[in-house]
Parts: C-alpha cells; sequence; structure tokens
C-alpha cells in the first residue's frame, strides 16, 4: 500500500500479524504519496532480520549493495586510559557444552565465494600495537579432557583444494614472515611440550597417505 508522507523523510513502526516491522524512506517528496521500505523486521519467534525480511538465524544481517561497507563493523572504544589489565574483547563467541556425538560444533563457520579472480579470504587477521608486547595474527588452542575420545584435537586444521588447473599453486598452509626490527625473524617455530607415554612429533608430513 501507498503512504504519505507531509516531509522528505519518514519513519514508522508498524505491529501486525505477530511481527514488529520498522520502515524508513528518504529522498521523498513532501505531501505525496510513496511505498514504504522495510528496513528491519522481528518476528514472533524473536528473530531479528536487518535487510531482509526472512531471517534465517536469531540476528541475520543482509547487505544488498556494491559498495566496501562491512555487513557488521564492530568498533570498541580506545581505552587511552589503561586499566587493571582485562581484557578487551571485540567479539566473543560462548557454546556450552553439546553432548551430540553425531554433530559438529562450531564456534565460527564462514564461507567466501568468489568468482571474479580477486583474493578473497574467509578469514582475515591483522594484529598491530606496541613492538614490545605480543603481536599474535590467530591465536589457536585446543583443550581435550576426555581419555577415552577418539577424536584428533587439532589447534589449526588446512585443507586446500583447486580444480581450476594445473597451473595455479595450491597451498594448504603458506607463510612469509617480514620484518625490519633487530628482533629474530622466523618463519616457523614447532614446538611439542608433552609429558605423555604415548608418542609425539613437532610436525607430521603425510602425502597421498604416506608419512
Amino acid at each position: 500500500s501507498l503512504w504519505r508522507s507531509k516531509t522528505t523523510e519518514s519513519a514508522i513502526i508498524n505491529l501486525n500479524d505477530g511481527l514488529i516491522r520498522f520502515y524508513a524512506n528518504s529522498g521523498l517528496t513532501a505531501n505525496s504519496n510513496f511505498t514504504p521500505s522495510e528496513k528491519m523486521r522481528i518476528t514472533p519467534t524473536g528473530d531479528v532480520g536487518i535487510g531482509t525480511t526472512g531471517p534465517k538465524a536469531r540476528l541475520h544481517l543482509r547487505l544488498q549493495e556494491d559498495t566496501a561497507k562491512p555487513v557488521l563493523y564492530v568498533h570498541r572504544a580506545n581505552n587511552s586510559a589503561g586499566g587493571a589489565g582485562n581484557e578487551e574483547i571485540g567479539i566473543e563467541v560462548d557454546i556450552p557444552f553439546t553432548y551430540n556425538s553425531a554433530g559438529t560444533v562450531y564456534g565460527v563457520k564462514s564461507y567466501v565465494r568468489h568468482n571474479l579472480g580477486a583474493a578473497h579470504y574467509a578469514g582475515y587477521f591483522e594484529a598491530y600495537g606496541n613492538p614490545y608486547s605480543n603481536g599474535i595474527g590467530v591465536y589457536a588452542k585446543t583443550t581435550h579432557t576426555d581419555t577415552n575420545g577418539p577424536g584428533a584435537q587439532s589447534a589449526i586444521y588446512a585443507d586446500a583444494y583447486s580444480t581450476i588447473g594445473t597451473s595455479n599453486a595450491g597451498y594448504c598452509i603458506g607463510i612469509t614472515s617480514r620484518t625490519n626490527d633487530y628482533i629474530n625473524n622466523q618463519n616457523l617455530v614447532l614446538q611439542s611440550d608433552y609429558t605423555g607415554s604415548s608418542d609425539q612429533t613437532a610436525v607430521r608430513l603425510t602425502r597421498n597417505g604416506v608419512n
């Protein structure tokens, strides 16, 4: 249905059919009819959709613009006053223990699809700060407390698969170290600290099932 606005901008909240809909429009002609644009909705089950009328999660964000603007931007204010050594966290994901032996549990699951020849990253992490403190782009840790569990516990597992020709290099893990400081420059450090009775290795290389 058409609405009429007295100004060049309009915003309204509509309650109907158990849904809460948020509409907002700009660039209108005052005192003229216009078709409202839904920007956000809350479903009867509590799912929130921004940019979509069919949210598929508790919070579903959709951006359909040809722009470099991110879908989600998280900014934490600068703690210039210091503090008592508290952690400063941008995003924290906490999934409690689940006793479903048949299902896979993901803290974060990321898909990136690109077919235009440009670089694409499922995850890109950059740590920048005081050169006298540790700067770690990715810190991975896994803890397994069930001594009877058969599953492998890998802090990082990489799987590279390509079917686009023989002229493209396929790296499961690519490592580059660059520094102009006076500290040690190490591409890769492998260390295994284990005091158990079973075999342990700092690194294991396998190709086509052969060690």
